[in-house]
């Protein structure tokens, strides 16, 4: 089995590490929460949930969050790994139909005005999360990031879809999916939540705007999919940007793996070029600020994420990594 040193890659990002001074009460806090919702239960799932370091990732990708709001953007990000996790080809991975009963399942959660018509910890978790949690959140917000979260409910299901069917994406399918599937529009409209900002919608309708989100996206994927290869790779999982590259080229493994670090060097770039051009247009003082401001929690969410995989035991292989299996029978999801 071929191993990938992401060591020797030099992957790095111009931008500063920045991490919570709520740090320690969210990891508390986050502990506290899968406890009392019994999400992961107190076996091998809930050893692999705490060798993850989440509450280190959400820490640096919104060290400008409140307490209280990091406390809430902590559980939603947890639950979406959760939820994530039920879908890995050795779990419900090979199951399209329990993939889009889910989706529909989030669905009723986020439009209902109650009860999650189901008994299940993940939806109870879901539920309380949405009606409580984000109740107070601005009705347009909170609008757009239900679907968001569906979008990435719905790109899970059709991930699993086509591992069953054999299917690798084409190249340009795999970016429109995996930004899906990475809920990268889920975590954009966190960062309104976290610092209480809202990007004009003069800002929002620019083509600059929409290139510089869908760049940061394009390198969180890249990130994880590079970190995660060697899991993958032993998981049988064929929906890494690798294995996408190496089905467009005809080559090698470790030569689409070499244009995969190519391409998140060249999107490093990329997002350089666009913030520049962004800032530099001509707003009004108040706006500009929350431009600026905006473009910053953009560089801490990517920043955040590159050093959380290079720490993280979530995406190593071997008796070290923390990797446990999901017991269905006794964590049903539906």
């Amino acid at each position: 089995m071929p191993s990938f040193d992401l060591a020797a890659q030099q992957l790095g990002v111009p931008f500063s590490p920045a991490r919570s001074p709520h740090a320690a009460v969210l990891d508390a806090n986050l502990t506290a929460w899968l406890n009392e919702t019994s999400l992961v239960g107190d076996g091998a799932v809930a050893r692999h949930v705490r060798a993850a370091r989440f509450s280190d990732l959400i820490a640096s990708v919104y060290p400008q969050a409140g307490c209280s709001e990091l406390n809430l953007i902590g559980r939603l990000i947890v639950w979406m790994f959760v939820y994530d996790d039920h879908f890995d080809p050795h779990r419900l991975g090979l199951a399209p139909d329990r993939a889009h009963q889910a989706a529909d399942q989030l669905a009723r959660v986020l439009r209902s005005s109650g009860s999650p018509g189901s008994h299940e910890p993940l939806w109870h978790a879901l539920d309380e999360l949405w009606h409580q949690g984000f109740r107070e959140t601005a009705p347009l917000l909170r609008e757009r990031l239900a679907d968001h979260l569906l979008v990435f409910a719905r790109g899970v299901a059709l991930e699993v879809s086509m591992r069953v069917d054999q299917k690798v994406p084409l190249l340009d399918a795999y970016f429109d999916l995996r930004l899906d599937t990475f809920a990268w529009l889920v975590l954009v409209d966190l960062i309104e939540v976290a610092e209480g900002i809202a990007v004009p919608q003069c800002i929002r309708n620019t083509t600059t705007y929409a290139d510089l989100i869908r760049t940061a996206g394009r390198l969180m994927f890249l990130i994880n999919d590079l970190y995660s290869l060697n899991k993958e790779i032993a998981a049988g999982e064929t929906h890494n940007i690798v294995f996408v590259l190496q089905r467009k080229y005809s080559n090698e493994l470790s030569e689409a793996f070499a244009k995969a670090v190519g391409l998140f060097h060249n999107d490093v770039g990329r997002f350089v070029e666009l913030r520049t051009r962004l800032e530099q247009m001509s707003l009004p003082q108040g706006e500009r600020i929350a431009v600026s401001r905006h473009v910053r929690a953009l560089e801490h969410i990517v920043r955040g994420e590159l050093d959380w995989c290079q720490e993280s035991a979530r995406y190593r292989t071997g008796p070290a990594s923390g990797a446990a299996n999901l017991d269905l029978e006794e964590r049903p999801m539906l």
